[in-house]
């Protein structure tokens, strides 16, 4: 092999250790392992993981981002944004998340009251099983 081979063959293999050693760890902390922080009360450790897999689509992490924005857990309380991560959540058929947008109509969180959503997401929550909703339909 000659010296202007292996030269090159040098700086890719340098090349190559220098991107693997700039790569920042991916965090392999589990949803679940958010969700125990959040019952601990630790909540911007479940904040930072949960919003991962909010991002990527998972329906019980927007719900519970959606209710961190909603109490303001960690981040600022803003129900505007608690409600798009509920929307988010709700779109994928969860009942909590649905039991919980009604809650802010029913509640005015918006600055408006809208009792005719409201009930029409305690229906969707009680088709989707989350039976707390049926209580306030009655």
């Amino acid at each position: 092999m000659s010296n202007g081979i292996l030269i090159k063959y040098l700086k890719l293999y340098f090349c190559f250790i220098i991107i693997f050693f700039s790569i920042p760890a991916i965090s392999l902390e589990s949803k679940d392992k958010g969700i125990d922080y959040l019952i601990k009360g630790e909540n911007e450790k479940a904040y930072n993981i949960l919003i991962k897999y909010a991002e990527n689509g998972d329906s019980e992490s927007q719900n519970f981002i959606g209710m961190m924005y909603l109490y303001g857990d960690y981040v600022n309380t803003d129900p505007e944004i608690a409600e798009k991560w509920l929307l988010k959540s709700s779109n994928q058929n969860n009942g909590w998340a649905q039991f919980n947008l009604a809650n802010i109509y029913i509640n005015s969180l918006l600055g408006f009251r809208d009792l005719d959503l409201a009930i029409e997401y305690l229906n969707k929550s009680v088709s989707n099983n989350y039976y707390y909703s049926y209580y306030f339909l009655k």
